[in-house]
């Protein structure tokens, strides 16, 4: 059956299964005034407004504050089995770099010329690039997952959704939280938030310390004799809070991070086709020898990374009136980086780089909400986006292996890049209550962005200093400028009390822009276009049992156009390969995801959520060297889209002495998926379930935990790449790990 049909199938079916609960179920249940037992009401902000989770007409998971102080999540990939559909990977080329899918949609790219496809947005504020991304998780408030495109309210490239997470407020009151963890591979963290008692009965202050440190990698580094990488993390943040009236409040957070953990540790898995293979005899691990060791590297290159970071967010809320409010919103973020990294992973002198780059970003909100009697609630804004980069990249070996009677040894590669991105957008979105129990959502983001791009590619002989340039564009950059709508339509219908059904459309788009790696001028100056994604959504969400029971679920049919493919090719340049982006693809999602919370006892709360994703392309054809036959892609697999995924999660508290216990447990199931672009079996991932694990006891202001993360030990890739016929090499998935963990509450009395 054609993908079409099947979702138009689907879509009758669903409309019916609808119709029918509803019918049932249309009228009120009647609450049991003496049952306790209720599920904590789920705060989300997914419509720039808080309001709760079940009165949200689209598909999102949520955790709130006390979910996330009673977990034992380290880090932003531990939020994998908070959503269905959801993929986070560590990407190692970069500090804090991840991988995010989003019902198959995602992007993986370390380059800062390329927008993330699924956005991360930190108290409001868009991280422009993928590094940085793995937020460390504490002194949170909520973190949501808005799954699908984001065209209106977010926008900003958010075609596969949103990771929106916000940060605990001040409290105005004396309070401390602080919690030490140390764990396998000699781990230890040491995390702390404090609160400051109210000034002048107006200006509330708060701080927060985190730093992360492991001493052993998970990786053997045979070369060195040493265990790979090393975490050498710290983070600061303060947080000022002016409340001068009770209707106007200033809010100004600084954030410096310094992060000098090493670059990710990588295995070679060069096959007999790649150059470091056939030419050098260092011929990598295949899927079937596992016997060779597959947490074993031989880097002999240095892995020294850092990067620092300084940012600054103003959030200013003026109540104009009785459900008038204007908000401005300002972020900036700057940061400094250089990653050593041996790409070839082996102990020979083969392709390694060193890469120094600076990047800022500034953004500015203004939006403004009201309702118009009864029947009307909008809200419209401004946004305006300004980002620039610098990358100096040096790559060594690679040139004289390629051509030693043209490049002694000691000869490098050098190429500097630098891209400047500005943006502005209007959007709106307005709620109509037409009848008592229906509502029209209504909504649209209009877009310009202009990019500039300059690339230079040099040779420096021998490392004498002696630069022969080979090509430049900083004369006569590159430039591409780009403008969209992009719209959403959403019906829903409050069946009774505890149920709703609704139908949204919407659209997202990630911008087009130049080939940030590109090793020619005629590749520099080559433009691709933006990319799009339509969104059909079916959804109900429901409260069973007096609340004590929450069941959600989402059908969904994507159509992803222009799909912006990266493709490493062969290339006649120095480098001997280069990546290209260009519009080569459309796909089509199709899915359903359920997710679930259940309050069985007073002490025991289960959690499941499931996701099922057929993705699919349409029609994928591209030419895989320069001047080569264009051959028909549309057989392969998405990146990081499995067909289904499934968690489930239980918390069981009980009383014991002065204290209570609580025993929680994770399992996450992710099915096969391909983090390779081309399918090839170094980037083949099988499927694999995590099992997380933990027992807490709490007692007055003291909670002590014992926890284990994937106690099965499962072992799989999370990334590979295969360079250009030269060479390839593989990340695998963090071991079985344990750890201790202590955490200290103070509050005034």
């Amino acid at each position: 059956m054609e993908v079409g049909t099947y979702a138009l199938a689907w879509r009758s079916h669903t409309l019916a299964l609808a119709a029918g609960l509803a019918t049932v179920l249309n009228a009120p249940q009647t609450p049991a005034q003496t049952d306790p037992l209720v599920l904590e009401e789920v705060m989300v902000t997914a419509r720039k407004r808080v309001e709760s989770l079940q009165e949200v007409p689209q598909a999102i998971s949520a955790m709130t504050e006390t979910e996330i102080q009673a977990s034992f999540a380290r880090d932003i990939r531990d939020l994998q089995g908070m959503a269905p559909n959801l993929v986070i990977d560590k990407v190692g080329a970069g500090p804090g770099v991840t991988a995010i899918s989003i019902r198959g949609i995602s992007h993986q790219d370390v380059e800062k010329s390329f927008d993330p496809a699924v956005g991360v947005v930190l108290d409001g504020v868009f991280l422009g690039t993928n590094t940085g991304q793995e937020l460390q998780i504490f002194d949170m408030e909520r973190i949501e997952v808005l799954r699908g495109p984001q065209g209106t309210l977010f926008g900003r490239n958010s075609i596969g959704g949103i990771i929106n997470v916000t940060r605990t407020q001040p409290t105005g009151e004396w309070g401390a939280r602080i919690r030490g963890t140390y764990g396998d591979y000699d781990r230890y963290d040491v995390d702390g938030v404090f609160n400051f008692p109210k000034v002048f009965d107006m200006l509330s202050t708060k701080l927060t310390y985190t730093t992360r440190q492991q001493e052993e990698g998970f990786y053997d580094n045979v070369f060195l004799g040493e265990d790979v990488p090393e975490v050498d993390y710290e983070s600061y943040v303060g947080v000022l809070l002016l409340e001068p009236t009770d209707a106007l409040s200033l809010k100004y957070t600084y954030q410096h991070d310094e992060d000098d953990s090493d670059t990710a540790a990588t295995s070679n898995v060069s096959q007999p086709d790649d150059l470091l293979c056939f030419g050098f005899g260092r011929c990598g691990r295949s899927d079937t020898e596992p016997e060779l060791g597959i947490l074993v590297t031989d880097q002999n290159f240095s892995n020294a990374q850092s990067l620092e970071l300084d940012a600054h967010t103003v959030e200013a809320n003026w109540l104009l009136s009785e459900g008038m409010q204007l908000t401005y919103l300002f972020g900036y973020r700057d940061t400094d980086e250089s990653t050593d990294q041996d790409f070839d992973s082996t102990s020979i002198d083969f392709f390694s780089t060193s890469r120094v780059q600076t990047y800022d970003q500034t953004s500015h909100e203004l939006r403004l909400s009201d309702n118009i009697g009864d029947s009307i609630q909008y809200t419209v804004g401004g946004y305006y986006w300004d980002s620039k980069y610098k990358l100096d990249q040096t790559t060594f070996y690679l040139a004289n292996i390629l051509d030693p009677n043209l490049a002694p040894p000691g000869t490098t590669l050098l190429a500097d890049a630098e891209q400047k991105t500005d943006a502005w957008a209007a959007f709106f979105e307005v709620d109509y209550f037409f009848l008592e129990d229906w509502t029209l959502t209504l909504g649209g983001r209009y877009t310009e962005e202009e990019k500039e791009f300059k690339v230079s590619n040099d040779v420096d002989i021998a490392g004498s200093g002696f630069i022969v340039p080979i090509f430049s564009t900083f004369g006569d950059p590159g430039e591409g400028d780009w403008d969209e709508f992009t719209p959403k339509v959403s019906l829903s219908w409050d069946v009774n009390d505890d149920m709703m059904l609704y139908a949204t459309y919407a659209q997202g788009f990630r911008s087009g822009g130049l080939n940030g790696r590109a090793a020619s001028e005629l590749t520099a100056r080559l433009t691709y276009d933006p990319e799009f994604v339509d969104m059909y959504e079916l959804g109900m969400k429901s409260n069973w049992l007096n609340n004590r029971v929450m069941f959600n679920v989402a059908a969904f049919y994507q159509i992803y156009d222009d799909k912006q493919e990266e493709l490493v090719i062969p290339s006649d340049s120095a480098a001997g390969q280069e990546t290209i982006t260009v519009n080569a693809a459309k796909a089509t999602m199709l899915g359903l995801e359920l997710d679930s919370r259940a309050l069985i006892t007073d002490s025991w709360l289960v959690g499941f959520n499931l996701g099922l994703l057929d993705a699919e392309y349409d029609n994928f054809k591209a030419a895989l060297e320069p001047g080569g036959e264009e051959l028909d892609l549309s057989d392969l697999d998405l990146r990081r889209a499995p067909d289904y995924t499934f968690a489930v999660h239980t918390n069981y508290d009980m009383t014991i002495g002065s204290g209570v216990a609580t025993a929680q447990l994770m399992y996450r199931y992710r099915d096969d998926q391909y983090t390779t672009f081309l399918n090839e079996p170094m980037g083949f991932s099988k499927g694999n379930g995590i099992l997380d694990a933990s027992l807490a006891y709490q007692w007055e202001n003291w909670n002590l935990r014992v926890f284990g993360r994937n106690l099965t030990d499962e072992d799989e890739t999370t990334a590979a790449l295969i360079v250009g016929g030269l060479f390839t090499f593989q990340a695998r998935q963090e071991p079985r790990i344990w750890g201790v963990q202590v955490t200290y509450d103070f509050a005034a009395e």
